[in-house]
């Protein structure tokens, strides 16, 4: 009777081991988004400033077909220069088609791992790059565990290119670029329906992680940190139990949002008008860390502010 309970307890064991094997060999990927995606980009224009630009898709999803297959149409900065299409699938690629071709070109694979390379990648706008896996994490981001990618080339002058499941580059977005010398380039705000899925606040082409929060990536030609230019003024920040919203215009009825960098609503407040110009917001009982403040106005972002509470 004990041998018979062992025997079953094997095969048991070999099930579970054969379904492990079986889930891992069938891994499926995040692909990018089909539809309603932005990309805004900032790029140095070489004389000490910044251009700031985007791609962005059309709200139809597979919106058209080329050589038998379903793409995505990509435009550049508005909804009518057409620039070319992408595809992605759960296999962890991504394909480009650019404007006036049939030709399709790999963006990203990220079925790929530490040590392997990735041969003729579309890089920028017209080179193919061969590039190979300098390391693989995985990070959290809202709902989802995503999969970044730490890449070298021929072009990287020691620098890495990234890729993030779900996001793209964040070099170029939706292309590949690499964050050095000549083309310093970098993604600055990535979002997907009415969720941010990328925000680089800082203005440099450092290594950012992804956040989730509601937003959207539209207000272009400013992006989200050129819009905290407005006149209100949030202080202190850093901030210890509360910050105080100053130079609030009275006739303007918004929601404040407040949510931590996994996505969570911290703070709501709704229907809010102030008569007096400014408001404090007590944050006592949440963490150290970096937090997102978001005021919106129906539909629309009003204004928004990376917080830090010491």
């Amino acid at each position: 009777m004990k041998s018979r309970y062992l025997s079953l307890k094997f095969i048991f064991f070999i099930c579970q081991l054969f379904s492990f094997i079986s889930y891992s060999n069938a891994q499926s990927y995040l692909p990018l988004p089909d539809s309603n995606v932005v990309w805004i980009m900032k790029q140095d224009n070489g004389f000490a400033g910044w251009n700031t630009f985007r791609y962005l898709t059309s709200t139809n999803k597979n919106d058209t077909l080329i050589n038998s297959k379903s793409y995505t149409k990509l435009f550049f900065n508005d909804s009518t220069t057409y620039v070319g299409a992408y595809l992605s699938d759960t296999f962890g690629k991504t394909f480009f088609v650019p404007k006036d071709s049939i030709q399709e070109y790999l963006l990203f694979d990220f079925a790929k791992n530490a040590g392997d390379s990735v041969k003729n990648v579309f890089f920028g706008f017209s080179i193919l790059e061969n590039l190979f896996v300098d390391s693989v994490n995985h990070i959290s981001v809202g709902p989802y565990l995503l999969k970044r990618i730490y890449l070298k080339g021929s072009m990287t002058l020691g620098c890495n290119i990234e890729w993030i499941e779900k996001i793209g580059s964040d070099g170029g977005g939706i292309f590949n670029f690499y964050k050095s010398y000549p083309i310093q380039s970098f993604l600055n705000c990535m979002s997907y329906d009415d969720t941010i899925y990328y925000s680089n606040t800082s203005f440099l082409w450092t290594n950012v992680d992804p956040i989730y929060i509601v937003g959207i990536c539209s207000n272009f030609p400013t992006d989200i940190q050129e819009s905290n230019a407005s006149s209100i003024k949030i202080t202190p920040n850093p901030f210890s139990d509360k910050v105080t919203l100053d130079n609030i215009d009275t006739d303007v009825v918004f929601e404040i949002k407040i949510y931590n960098t996994l996505g969570q609503l911290v703070f709501y407040r709704k229907n809010f008008k102030n008569n007096y110009g400014f408001f404090s917001i007590e944050l006592n009982d949440i963490n150290s860390g970096i937090y997102f403040l978001i005021a919106c106005n129906k539909d629309k972002i009003l204004f928004t502010q990376k917080l830090l509470k010491k």
